[in-house]
């Protein structure tokens, strides 16, 4: 008996070190151990990559078409639409708001509730991944880490869509919190009154994504993929800076917008509308840069291992009336993942101050005008205390 808890032991240990060795650089996606976690109850998800639907006639077909096909662009799945039921699996039809259940169920009928008169393509992207088995960001295990939810301000009917009951059978794959994710719901959603918010950030400067995602983040993508997409043999594949391999095209990765290459090992280079030196090395001293901007405009600053970066953003001229919206903004990715969104850096006469987490920090601009903003930066100690916003 001593023995045999003797080699249980062990082999406990020699998985757990795997795990580690798996989880310990930024560019590994996940342990084969973690995968089989999120599989051991494999009715919660399709078995198929292609996915029929049905659309009631209420309901705007080309909208729900086009919901499917950002999910299809950004994965291997394919959303074929049908005009039988019997041959459909996800039947989107008329509710009073949008809802569905998590993942698969007995019927082979997969029902998704839409508003008829409230439309919304970025809810109906987030309903039907959810059918596919992605839970609501806010349902994460971590989520009180991240955002307060208002229970008394919940409609009494929908206080079951914040109760955290799939925790133990979800797994994120080591992802981070996300308020940029599609999955994260707003504000106000499931609320007696537009006025009474559900759900509160804690960092308060996050709130701009928060329930206002028109497609999916980078890591909703990738979450879908490594659940649908990616076998253990793709998975050797040496991806960089966050990415993984791509679900399509063999022997190559999956990068975040602002890396490329192969294996995502290069900081992508900028269009001819933006400054272009774009790789931008700190020192100890204050440098001074005057940046031009426009749409997709990327700007990484990096400074020694095991130094932070301060960061002061500026905008050169200010109009009140420029937009800020999710098509378009500054964007600072600051935190110790870079995968995750960042600070809003709306126009404004007020600068912005941020210090990073770790070693680097990324500037992405998405207006689809030119403009000019001013940045300060320098080098500064791991033992700085961080800014938190």
């Amino acid at each position: 008996m001593l023995i045999f808890i003797y080699i249980l032991l062990l082999f406990v240990n020699i998985n757990a070190f795997e795990d580690f060795k798996n989880l310990k650089r930024n560019n590994t996606y996940f342990s084969e151990r973690k995968k089989r976690e999120i599989l051991k109850d494999s009715k919660f998800l399709w078995n198929t990559k292609r996915i029929t639907y049905h659309v009631n006639y209420r309901l705007n077909y080309t909208l729900i078409s086009k919901a499917v096909s950002r999910i299809s662009r950004e994965t291997c799945l394919i959303f074929e639409g049908t005009k039988n039921k019997l041959f459909a699996m996800l039947s989107y039809e008329p509710g009073d708001n949008f809802e569905t259940y998590l993942g698969k169920r007995e019927s082979l009928l997969h029902k998704i509730s839409i508003p008829p008169r409230n439309m919304d393509i970025s809810k109906i992207i987030r309903e039907t991944l959810r059918a596919l088995g992605m839970d609501y960001e806010t349902n994460r295990s971590d989520r009180d880490m991240y955002v307060t939810i208002n229970r008394r301000n919940i409609m009494p009917k929908y206080e079951s869509k914040f109760i955290q009951l799939y925790k133990d059978l979800t797994n994120s794959y080591g992802l981070p919190y996300d308020y940029n994710s599609i999955m994260h719901l707003g504000k106000y959603d499931y609320s007696k009154s537009n006025r009474l918010p559900v759900i509160e950030t804690k960092n308060k400067k996050m709130e701009f994504f928060m329930g206002n995602k028109l497609y999916l983040s980078f890591n909703d993508a990738k979450l879908l993929n490594l659940k649908y997409c990616l076998k253990p043999k793709v998975l050797s594949l040496d991806c960089q800076n966050y990415g993984y391999p791509d679900p399509i095209v063999q022997n190559r990765c999956k990068c975040l917008p602002f890396f490329t290459g192969l294996k995502c090992e290069k900081f992508i280079k900028n269009p001819e509308f933006c400054t272009n030196e774009n790789v931008l090395k700190t020192d100890m001293f204050v440098n001074l840069k005057k940046l031009i901007l426009g749409r997709r405009c990327y700007f990484l600053l990096f400074s020694r291992p095991f130094k932070k970066i301060k960061l002061i953003l500026q905008f050169k001229v200010w109009f009140f009336f420029r937009k800020c919206t999710p098509k378009e903004h500054i964007e600072v990715r600051y935190g110790k993942d870079l995968s995750v969104g960042g600070v809003v850096y709306c126009p404004s006469s007020v600068p912005l101050y941020i210090e990073s987490v770790t070693n680097k920090i990324i500037i992405a601009s998405y207006y689809e005008d030119n403009f000019k903003i001013e940045i300060k930066y320098w080098e500064v100690s791991q033992k700085s205390k961080s800014v938190h916003f």
